[in-house]
């Protein structure tokens, strides 16, 4: 088999805790060539772990280093724009979630892709974790007959990421749910075979941020708990928050099916990361792995014994899984199982949900 080389754009948490250890597992399937930071300190940093050159342009990165794929671990604005420079300068590129915020947006990267002859491949991590893949085989054994109804809660009481950008409208575009409930609409779009999209009504808030509260908090609570170690940025001021805290809202597809949603960084609730899939015949709970079901005339909750055989390194995150379907794919074996027409399902929710809350309304699918 090939060994690969990357080179990676963004320096930051999840560069250096999620995808870097999952790569070192790979055994020698991929490795680092280069890095490269707009922060000198974070490309520094994360160079001399790996014995690499680092860079702050990507494109001198790209030109001075010899590599096949480009890693894009930046910040929500720069997805495209980044993606595109790769895949035109002869790389794949893997791209961290969300890929882009609107369907004209991604069919710009997967244009630029065709036309270079190039893969792109979204870092649509959470559909790899093993929970995920449980629900998915319990689907199609037909253990919840026909799903209608899927409930989704990513809670966290003060969880505003504080290391990077994620909260600067300029920087990353969007906030909680782009960057958490992303997951989870790509995984319905894997597990209920794409559904077609209809319509999205949402609201989104940020209250809590307005108060800028001199409370505790940490890093790990607001998404930083991979095993890598990274240099956060010193710089984060509550007061520039330009993004939602929290959304809520349905999205709904053809045959019946709805999706409920509450996503938050920040949220005068416990903190709660649950999945609910409801079908005729039974339901299921993410990621504790419970059946509903009826058993001998009674009500029952089944939890199966389900073992973990990934080795991802972090169970709510699939980095490794990823890895190793991409390897595999560039090696002529198997296709990647997040589809083009799965991104723009993906892509169509997230337009909605944003174009729903500013308008107040709610938006059809062929606005979008």
């Amino acid at each position: 088999m090939k060994t690969y080389k990357a080179s990676v754009v963004g320096c930051g948490m999840i560069f250096n805790s999620a995808h870097l250890p999952d790569i070192r597992d790979l055994q020698g399937r991929i490795g680092i060539a280069a890095v490269c930071d707009e922060r000198a300190d974070a490309a520094e940093f994360t160079a001399k772990k790996l014995g690499v050159p680092w860079f702050t342009d990507p494109e001198e990165m790209l030109e001075a280093v010899d590599s096949d794929i480009l890693i894009n671990c930046t910040p929500n604005a720069y997805h495209k724009p980044l993606t595109v420079l790769g895949l035109q300068s002869g790389r794949h590129v893997i791209c961290e979630k969300p890929v882009a915020l609107s369907a004209a947006d991604l069919r710009g990267i997967l244009d630029a892709a065709d036309k270079a002859g190039k893969k792109f491949f979204p870092a649509q991590t959470g559909r790899f974790t093993n929970a995920s893949m449980t629900l998915k085989k319990w689907i199609e054994d037909g253990l919840l007959g026909k799903v209608y109804l899927v409930d989704l809660d990513v809670i966290r009481r003060r969880g505003v990421p504080t290391w990077g950008q994620f909260h600067i409208k300029d920087k990353n575009l969007a906030g909680a749910f782009a960057d958490m409930c992303v997951h989870n609409i790509d995984a319905l779009t894997e597990y209920l075979g794409n559904p077609k999209l209809l319509s999205v009504r949402a609201r989104t808030y940020s209250p809590i941020s307005k108060l800028n509260e001199d409370v505790q908090v940490s890093t790990k609570e607001s998404g930083a708990f991979g095993d890598g170690v990274f240099l956060p940025r010193t710089d984060f001021d509550l007061r520039d928050m330009s993004v939602e805290e929290y959304a809520a809202g349905m999205i709904f597809f053809e045959n019946d099916l709805t999706v409920s949603f509450r996503c938050a960084w920040a949220l005068n609730l416990p903190e709660k990361s649950e999945t609910r899939v409801a079908g005729t015949l039974g339901g299921a709970v993410l990621p504790q792995t419970e059946l509903y079901r009826t058993f001998g005339g009674y009500q029952s909750v089944i939890t199966p014994k389900v073992f973990d055989n990934t080795s991802n390194r972090v169970s709510d995150w699939g980095h490794w899984v990823m890895y190793e379907k991409i390897m595999d794919n560039l090696d002529g074996r198997a296709p990647y199982p997040v589809t083009r027409e799965q991104m723009l399902t993906t892509a169509k929710v997230l337009a909605g949900v944003y174009l729903s809350a500013e308008l107040d309304q709610e938006i059809r699918a062929e606005e979008l």
